[in-house]
């Protein structure tokens, strides 16, 4: 009696735990849709190149995640791209960007992560994308490279979660 007590109370102990072990990966706050607010993002040198809005859609997918970027320029052209990705640090293709472009996700914590982005092979900026506590603001700051060679913030964008 005692046996069969102990191996209930241990399959009971595995069932409540399991659901919370599988579902930890969806617990990363940046899931979700994001807009671009213009107005609280800055570019160095300003402006803030051809993009006039641009939405941001991230979610889990098998082992990482799936981001769809809708974005719709100055000059009335709108593009998407949509990359499925795991945060493994290896090189993804980015079918719809111009260019043969690569991302690569590294998750750093709950709230953020950072991507490497790639045209021909060659690293051509990182984003370190951080979503606020209240999980209400996502900023993502691109850093590139000046004439000198060095690292610098290019531009630092601000999207509210939809």
């Amino acid at each position: 009696m005692k046996i069969r007590t102990l191996v209930l109370v241990l399959l009971l102990a595995v069932a409540v735990a399991l659901p919370g072990i599988s579902s930890a990966q969806t617990h990363d706050t940046w899931y979700g849709t994001w807009k671009l607010d213009p107005s609280q993002s800055t570019c160095n040198p300003a402006p803030c190149g051809p993009m006039q809005l641009q939405t941001i859609k991230l979610e889990p997918s098998k082992d990482g995640m799936k981001q769809t970027t809708d974005t719709a320029g100055k000059d009335g052209q709108n593009s998407r791209a949509e990359v499925k990705a795991k945060f493994d640090g290896k090189d993804y293709p980015v079918p719809g960007a111009v260019g043969a472009y690569t991302y690569a996700f590294q998750r750093i914590d709950e709230h953020t992560y950072e991507r490497v982005t790639k045209k021909d092979g060659q690293i051509v900026a990182t984003v370190r994308s951080v979503v606020s506590e209240d999980g209400k603001t996502r900023s993502q700051t691109t850093m590139g490279k000046n004439s000198q060679g060095e690292s610098v913030a290019v531009a630092t964008f601000v999207f509210t979660r939809q």
